[in-house]
């Protein structure tokens, strides 16, 4: 079942939003269930989930989100900033 996309004022969708704030089970159940695009940039600035789960100071959780989207197939081509912040993310929890 797929569900009509609905944007905050900034552009975000609700994958976005639980991203922001590494939701993972909340990440599951919209990509899985509600077939919501793990690549769906926001408007106007092209932030993807991928982008904000970076973000997050709480790096096992960032490194859980961060590892589910690329297993859902979150494209890493689109920014090589988020890469290599994923990628630092990712190695800051094996350290």
């Amino acid at each position: 079942m797929s569900v009509v996309c609905v944007c905050s004022a900034q552009g975000l969708t609700v994958l976005h939003l639980a991203a922001s704030e590494g939701h993972l089970d909340c990440m599951r159940l919209l990509v899985e269930r509600y077939d919501f695009d793990v690549n769906q940039p926001s408007i106007p600035a092209g932030w993807r989930p991928l982008h904000l789960c970076c973000g997050l100071t709480d790096h096992l959780r960032a490194s859980d989100c961060v590892n589910y989207l690329l297993s859902a197939g979150a494209d890493t081509a689109l920014s090589v900033v988020c890469l290599s912040v994923c990628l630092s993310v990712r190695l800051s929890v094996c350290l």
